[in-house]
């Protein structure tokens, strides 16, 4: 056993993070801590009972000549919340200063065991078999069954929250669920492959935001990358938590890591440097599963992040506006305006204190001086632009410019869980209008859609789309919505971005090649004891939305 200190002094430390499922223990606590700490108390005529499957781990670690093993059963005081609270802050660093990260991902409990360790457990069933030919190799297994192995679907341990830390921050990865897989930062390689470790066929070293699988080891971005992070959120968003009261924690281990790119931290998960862009989450309308609203116990969430709604998000939005948040008009042929319209202010709890979030302001496309100090756009041959920064003497190129931090500015701490209550106050204009018909087939793709609604004027004129967060609530098809602007958008020239409602034989753009739409992004609020909360998000042609009544009107958005 050793102490917090010894994982940051020990550089070969192997860290294991297991699948315990409903069979998990707690051997860990304040009553056998001091036990536990003495030579030899794991033993088996010393000890209770620990699962098979970190018995089995450590037996692994010790034949790849790991001499320090890390498990959270065994390592954090599992009833010292003090303790543990500060633990789980700091597992995504734990797994990032590991050496290697064994995942267990077979079995729905810690007494499955890990099969196949050389004269320590028994031998696993598994059988690939190979007919060499000149110049290839085939495999007569069914590969398809090997991939879904090598990502754990279907197992306990791809569906919990707490995992994903796992192989998003470690170094390297050894998966074990029948089959072996190693990953490093550069290569994958699995062992019915029948391809060596390091092989240029086994090389995963592509750009962080066009991996086949995000999300796993390596894909940690050091420059703030909206569309990564919205990979992220959407795989995280639909693992499992035994309580919902650890969404928030559970996430801030990766905030934590992340604060090095999205460096002026996160506001219950949504980054503030593009906030007013990040607000723009939706349901998945493909999806007939409908949000659901978790409901922590001893903590509240804000309706207005994600964080609120477990289930499959749409952040279409976030990938486009967060790519071309500053345009240089000269070099962008697909152009996408985001001008905010609020100025957000958060509380400290307990307090009727304020604090501004740290929003970067988006200038115009048409402003050509928008574009950050330092960085230079440089044109490929085929017409992609890429950007350098004079501060980068490596040579790196980015999709596209960011505001970069001042070097002598004091990193900032994400402490929005403790210090700051789930609430937004600003001043917005408000006007209403009415949903009526539900659009239940995608008008161009023809897929299914749940959740999206039309919106008309009181003189029944189409003025624009509402997405219902569809959190198990019973809707009306028609009701009289309340909504508040939360940011102007342009969409023009030629794009491959489309949003269902352009679709529309109502809709004015429908008909152009190259379309140029102005809309409202608005959130669809309710009210409960003088509180507002989101209730959906739609968007409202600019010139409908600018002949309503609009009210100024101040908003606390809970």
């Amino acid at each position: 056993m050793f102490g917090s200190s010894s994982v940051q002094r020990k550089s070969a430390v192997y860290c294991s993070q297991l699948c315990m499922g409903s069979g998990r223990n707690a051997p860990n606590t304040t009553d056998n801590i001091e036990h536990l700490q003495k030579p030899g108390s794991l033993l088996l005529e010393y000890a209770q009972p620990i699962p098979r499957t970190i018995a089995d781990a450590m037996h692994l670690a010790l034949q790849l000549g790991c001499p320090y093993f890390w498990t959270d059963c065994l390592c954090i005081v599992q009833n010292d919340n003090v303790t543990k609270g500060q633990f789980i802050k700091a597992m995504a660093l734990i797994y990032a200063q590991s050496y290697l990260t064994i995942i267990a991902g077979e079995g729905q409990d810690g007494n499955f065991g890990i099969p196949g360790i050389n004269g320590c457990t028994k031998p696993r069933d598994i059988i690939c078999r190979y007919l060499e030919f000149p110049g290839c190799v085939m495999s007569t297994e069914h590969i398809v069954d090997f991939m879904h192995q090598t990502e754990c679907r279907g197992t306990v341990w791809q569906s919990r929250g707490w995992t994903f830390q796992e192989a998003f921050f470690s170094r390297r990865l050894l998966i074990l669920n029948g089959t072996a897989t190693f990953i490093c930062e550069n290569f994958e390689s699995q062992e019915w492959q029948f391809i060596a470790h390091g092989h240029s066929r086994s090389s995963i070293s592509q750009d962080i935001e066009d991996k086949a699988y995000p999300g796993y080891i390596s894909d940690i971005p050091t420059w703030p990358s909206l569309k990564q992070l919205a990979h992220v959120v959407m795989s995280y968003n639909k693992r499992n938590l035994t309580f919902n009261d650890d969404i928030v924690a559970a996430f801030s281990g990766i905030a934590t890591i992340m604060q090095q790119a999205f460096y002026t931290g996160f506001h219950f998960g949504v980054p503030e440097l593009f906030f007013d862009a990040a607000l723009l989450w939706e349901a998945d309308k493909r999806s007939s599963e409908p949000l659901r609203q978790r409901k922590p116990r001893n903590s509240k969430l804000p309706s207005w992040s994600w964080m609120n709604a477990k289930g499959s998000l749409s952040l279409d939005l976030w990938l486009c506006f967060g790519n071309d948040f500053y345009n240089d008009v000269k070099n962008c042929s697909n152009k996408y305006e985001l001008k905010p319209l609020v100025r957000w202010q958060k509380r400290a709890s307990g307090t009727r204190a304020l604090r501004a979030l740290k929003v970067i302001e988006y200038p115009s496309s048409r402003d050509q001086s928008g574009m950050p100090p330092g960085w230079t756009a440089h044109t490929e041959l085929k017409g992609r632009t890429l950007y350098s920064h004079s501060s980068d003497c490596s040579g790196q190129m980015y999709p596209y410019p960011f505001p970069i931090p001042d070097k002598d500015a004091k990193p900032h701490l994400n402490s929005d869980a403790v210090d700051y209550e789930p609430i937004l106050e600003f001043t917005a204009d408000r006007a209403w209008l009415d949903k009526v018909e539900a659009v239940a087939i995608h008008p161009g793709l023809e897929y299914r859609m749940s959740g999206a609604y039309n919106l008309r004027d009181k003189n029944g004129k189409w003025v624009g789309g509402l997405s219902s967060d569809r959190m198990g609530i019973c809707e009306q098809e028609k009701e009289h919505c309340e909504l508040i602007a939360i940011s102007k958008a342009r969409f023009c020239g030629n794009t491959n971005f489309s949003l269902w409602e352009w679709d529309l034989d109502e809709h004015p753009s429908g008909d152009q090649v190259e379309p140029d739409c102005s809309f409202y992004n608005v959130i669809w609020i309710r009210r409960e004891e003088g509180r507002c909360f989101r209730k959906g998000i739609g968007r409202v042609l600019a010139d409908d939305w600018e002949r309503l009544h609009l009210e100024r009107i101040h908003v606390e958005l809970g």
